[in-house]
């Protein structure tokens, strides 16, 4: 963590593993003590400024890589796979702060299946600019290590690929 804009940085002993997170992956902070940090296998919270950590069980995280408070929606919020209630795994879970800057409940939104989303546990970030506003995106690495030795191409997907004429 730092307070002076990277001058100094303090490294947070273990928030990942308090947070019951395997690896840590994302943190999120708004400008009072509220800390959710979140990685492989869960998420955490911590209202003071790290000096002590709980896990979010409530979300039921399998894996996030977007942690963060909206300061324009009042919104706390994740993106990433989830397990337990969420058939197909991918979903946003957000939380609005209290007068403490704390969040309350969470509401965990199930990105469902769509002609257009090969995969919904493939979603990565996400955006609430409002309330009843939410944008994710979702992506995968790609598997394919095919290059064309002619234009030296290289896909990144089946849509994209990056030619090095």
């Amino acid at each position: 963590e730092t307070h002076d804009g990277g001058d100094s940085v303090d490294y947070i002993d273990n928030a990942g593993q308090a947070a019951h997170a395997a690896i840590l992956l994302a943190a999120g902070s708004n400008d009072d003590s509220t800390i959710i940090v979140g990685g492989l296998f869960g998420a955490g919270i911590s209202i003071d400024n790290g000096a002590t950590w709980g896990a979010i069980n409530e979300t039921k995280v399998l894996t996030t890589q977007d942690i963060k408070y909206e300061k324009a929606s009042g919104l706390f919020g994740m993106a990433g796979t989830f397990g337990g209630l969420i058939s197909n795994g991918g979903a946003i879970a957000t939380a609005a702060a209290d007068e403490n800057g704390v969040p309350t409940t969470w509401n965990t939104i199930e990105i469902g299946e769509q002609d257009d989303i090969i995969d919904p546990a493939a979603i990565r970030y996400f955006s609430a600019p409002s309330t009843d506003t939410l944008y994710a995106t979702l992506g995968i690495w790609n598997t394919s290590e095919a290059v064309n030795p002619e234009t030296r191409s290289h896909a990144f997907s089946s849509r994209l690929s990056v030619d090095s004429k």
